[in-house]
């Protein structure tokens, strides 16, 4: 009967993505408890799960299922869940196949070695240290573009990878109305004679109390510990999926936001992939729809729930409590508004609202001038200070904090940084869109009750899985495609009180 491969189609899909998930495993490893001399063991067990994946899942096997399931009498006969499985496993398949085998491995191999050389030239302040290795990412990742194809611009064929259907021509259009609008708002905050007390966040605070403080608002907001754990690594990041999906933080002794704002961030990430639908674990019903919409959930509740004056209602007096001598006499507004302080920074995860997406649109112009071969490796860093200088007016006092701060180009997800500006504008959208559902939201967070914004999100946008791409999934919710209009509203409605000006 036609049709009738599914069942072991997705028996079989499930197999080769648990391969995937034991290979996540060992990467979170890698970050926070793996020995370091364990480096090459590492590398060759990482090229070793790659190249099996690869190999499974371009099999003649999956090649005769998706055959056979994608035909158009088959495909129009399954329902809507396991159209979305095929179609989904179609494209992934489309893009392993195009790829050699052997560069997969070669990839998984340099990309756990290149790790380790990125933390080590990171803590020396060594650009040259890490230059070869990113030299020799670059290239595999050209090889993989190439393989794959692209349509005007190579950086297609990485984001799509990311944010599939998304084209470089995209990303330009979105960059430029946000530069556009952007600019003059934070000229304007820049200027304003209100300036938020920063040594309120900035001095000591007990590394214990801070872990036990950010535990409780991660247990409050939703995060299941049954099926997750907390642990420290050099650059924050979520893995796993639905029963074991682990955050990590890291912890600064002389100022309070990096872990409280990052353990928030994770937590948005991983109550994501906590509210996947479990019926389709291992499949794409199962998955997140891109990395757009994963960051719009942890930049929601990061900023839009733990940069609020509701949160806080909450939060401050069991803050004071915690630490008497931090913030036992600062009021709630001082200290509100030095959580949302506007500072053009040099460390993008640390950054505010308000110029975050200027950290992203310097990365993608440094990206895509890489991968297009217009700037040599040697030559990265004073493109990188030369635009942190033009767009934040800040000077780079190092490569360590300069270039070299993010993981990303280690790990070879070029590619990966414009979906974080994406997730900005699709948090506020939906945002707008929740509370035409939840007109009470506020009142429900400021009395600490996170269940209904969670079941929410987990109805409208985790349990759907890939049911629908990005651009399909914001009309479905929103009725609008992403724009810029909703989170630009919210930045003039949020920091032109806190800072007494029109925006």
């Amino acid at each position: 009967m036609a049709g009738n491969s599914y069942p072991e189609f997705i028996e079989f899909e499930k197999e080769c993505q648990n391969a995937q998930f034991a290979a996540g495993i060992l990467a979170w490893d890698q970050e926070t408890k793996m020995p370091p001399g364990g480096a090459m063991e590492r590398a060759n067990q990482m090229a070793t799960m790659a190249k099996w994946y690869h190999d499974y899942y371009t099999s003649d096997r999956m090649r005769v299922y998706l055959e056979e399931l994608r035909r158009p009498d088959v495909f129009d006969a399954l329902g809507p869940e396991e159209q979305t499985n095929v179609r989904e496993t179609g494209w992934q398949y489309d893009r392993e196949v195009a790829i050699p085998g052997s560069l997969v491995k070669e990839i998984a191999k340099h990309t756990s070695m290149s790790l380790e050389t990125w933390k080590d030239a990171r803590a020396k302040d060594d650009f040259s240290l890490f230059a070869p290795s990113l030299e020799k990412m670059i290239d595999l990742k050209v090889q993989v573009a190439e393989h794959i194809g692209y349509e005007d611009n190579i950086y297609d064929a990485l984001i799509d990878e990311y944010e599939p259907g998304t084209r470089t021509k995209d990303v330009e259009v979105v960059f430029a109305d946000l530069r556009e609008r952007l600019v003059p708002i934070v000229k304007k905050i820049l200027d304003s004679d209100v300036h938020p007390n920063e040594g309120i966040l900035a001095q000591p605070w007990p590394l214990e109390k801070q872990k036990e403080f950010g535990i409780m608002v991660v247990t409050d907001i939703g995060y299941d510990w049954s099926r997750g754990r907390l642990d420290e690594a050099a650059h924050p990041f979520t893995s796993g999926a639905i029963d074991d999906v682990r955050i990590t933080t890291r912890y600064n002794e002389n100022d309070i936001r990096p872990a409280l704002f990052a353990n928030i961030h994770e937590a948005g990430h991983a109550m994501y992939q906590q509210g996947l639908d479990p019926e389709h674990y291992a499949t794409p019903m199962g998955d997140a729809i891109g990395l757009g919409f994963h960051e719009s959930q942890s930049r929601m509740w990061e900023n839009l729930v733990g940069r609020s004056m509701p949160f806080w209602r909450h939060y401050y007096p069991k803050l004071q409590a915690t630490f008497p001598g931090q913030v036992g006499n600062v009021s709630i507004e001082d200290f509100y508004a030095a959580a949302n302080l506007v500072k053009p920074s040099l460390i993008r995860v640390e950054a505010d609202e308000v110029t975050y997406n200027m950290h992203i649109l310097i990365r993608f112009e440094v990206e895509l001038a890489m991968m297009n071969g217009k700037v040599g490796v040697d030559e990265i860093p004073a493109l990188w200070n030369e635009k942190y200088k033009s767009y934040l007016g800040i000077d780079v006092p190092s490569d360590a904090d300069g270039c070299m701060q993010d993981i990303h180009w280690s790990m070879g997800i070029q590619g990966y940084f414009p979906t974080y500006t994406f997730g900005n504008l699709i948090s506020v959208q939906l945002w707008n869109t929740m509370i035409k559902d939840i007109p009470d939201v506020w009142e429900q967070i400021e009395a600490g009750r996170f269940e209904p914004l969670l079941g929410w999100l987990n109805e409208k946008v985790h349990r759907p899985g890939r049911m629908y791409r990005t651009p399909d999934m914001l009309e479905h919710l929103t009725g609008e495609p992403m724009n810029a209009d909703h989170w630009i509203g919210y930045i003039k409605e949020k920091f032109g009180p806190i800072y007494g000006v029109q925006l």
